[in-house]
């Protein structure tokens, strides 16, 4: 027989998530990842519910179901890792155009920035973090996160423009 029902689709959830989420956890060590991880799963059983075959225990499907989740997810990590690489070395290269001049210029501006608004400029900057990543490493809010982007992009803006009018007048 084949194909899952809603009701035996709701059974399986409530029966296997924490066993899945738990699986995940052990792996990732990530709370959030392991949540996703396991929606996704469980959003794979249902989008292939007429594939599923009721002869074979659930729980061995799940558990087959998040192990192909979780290496699909790991390739992503994978990719995700060399691109950050790439961007990285790209990065790199583009600072090491920059005039010397320039270059020390905004260094010197960025040490004018508060402590946090400094790691949150240099991981979104110079290391290429996305908000939400800068914002899980450093424990705050995506919001707090942005809003100290904000506000440190708008001094640089600032100490960067009262630099190049100080050197105009030398």
């Amino acid at each position: 027989m084949s194909g899952l029902s809603k009701q035996l689709f709701e059974i399986a959830f409530d029966e296997y998530f924490d066993l899945i989420y738990a699986g995940f956890f052990r792996k990732t060590k990530s709370h959030e990842t392991s949540q996703d991880l396991t929606q996704i799963t469980f959003i794979k059983l249902w989008t292939y519910r007429a594939s599923v075959d009721l002869d074979i225990p659930i729980r061995i499907q799940l558990l087959r179901k998040a192990k192909f989740v979780y290496i699909d997810w790991l390739r992503h990590e994978a990719y995700l890792r060399e691109r950050k690489k790439d961007l990285h070395l790209e990065e790199f290269t583009i600072l090491n155009q920059l005039n010397f001049e320039l270059r020390d210029q905004l260094e010197m501006a960025i040490q004018q920035l508060p402590d946090v608004g400094q790691k949150v400029f240099k991981m979104a900057y110079i290391d290429g973090f996305k908000t939400k990543d800068i914002a899980s490493e450093l424990n705050i809010s995506v919001r707090t996160a942005e809003n100290h982007l904000y506000r440190s992009l708008k001094k640089l803006r600032k100490i960067l423009c009262l630099i190049m009018i100080y050197q105009n007048f030398q």
